[in-house]
């Protein structure tokens, strides 16, 4: 009689437990299908261009910038209501051998080297003029074994953004993700660089934004190009 009481009580406590995992799942699941289904993609447009290399190969680097107007549409990296940044993506081309070697060479990094790297950031404007103060920023990604593709990278801690905060693109070394020769009035991004600086031979000079609550210059209008990268929100419930 002790066995079977003692039985029967673990029993009622395994099933709970099982009970309570199930529970859990379910609404672990309830709520990743509903993120799923208010995820809203930054930078997304009808038509995206592919990436220039190896063919006519083009590539930027040493620069943060933000997409200002792609495909017509104007403010699609502008955060639209407060919220999280949970993953980000790029278009990558993918380089020869000796134009691989040839865009390190040009952009070669202290720290990073001459590999393809990248992370995304989160700018604030400051007042009405180019002006943007970094407010956070990913991880950096090396991206060479993703060339020729359009990877996704997953953010392990979620950027929480504001609204109104703009994410904009981090390239400390260089990146295969570039395209130009497009419409003037319908393409253009914003660089971290100071007017009158903004032509192909400074570009190798410039700097990245990287420095936290720092401000910078964006004076550089670059039209008739797109950076291909793209950010995936999620608005908070309470924003909804």
């Amino acid at each position: 009689m002790p066995q079977t009481a003692t039985t029967n009580a673990a029993l009622r406590l395994t099933l709970a437990l099982l009970a309570t995992v199930a529970v859990t799942a379910i609404a672990l699941a309830v709520d990743a299908a509903e993120a799923a289904r208010s995820t809203k993609v930054l930078g997304a447009t009808g038509r995206t261009p592919n990436p220039l290399c190896p063919d006519d190969c083009r590539a930027t680097g040493s620069v943060t910038g933000f997409g200002v107007v792609a495909d017509g549409k104007r403010g699609l990296y502008k955060v639209p209501a407060d919220g999280h940044i949970v993953a980000w993506s790029v278009e990558l081309s993918k380089p020869t051998e000796a134009q691989l070697n040839g865009f390190g060479d040009i952009f070669k990094d202290n720290k990073f080297g001459t590999a393809p790297v990248a992370k995304l950031a989160v700018l604030k404007k400051k007042g009405k003029k180019s002006r943007y103060t970094l407010g956070k920023q990913s991880p950096t990604v090396e991206l060479k074994r993703n060339l020729g593709s359009k990877p996704i990278f997953t953010l392990g801690k979620a950027l929480k953004v504001q609204e109104g905060r703009v994410v904009a693109l981090t390239l400390p070394t260089w990146a295969p993700l570039y395209r130009d020769g497009l419409s003037t009035s319908k393409n253009a991004w914003k660089a971290s660089r100071k007017s009158g600086a903004c032509s192909a031979d400074e570009v190798p000079d410039a700097k990245p934004h990287l420095r936290k609550n720092t401000t910078r210059t964006y004076g550089c209008k670059l039209t008739g190009e797109r950076v291909l990268y793209w950010a995936y929100f999620v608005p908070s419930k309470t924003s909804k």
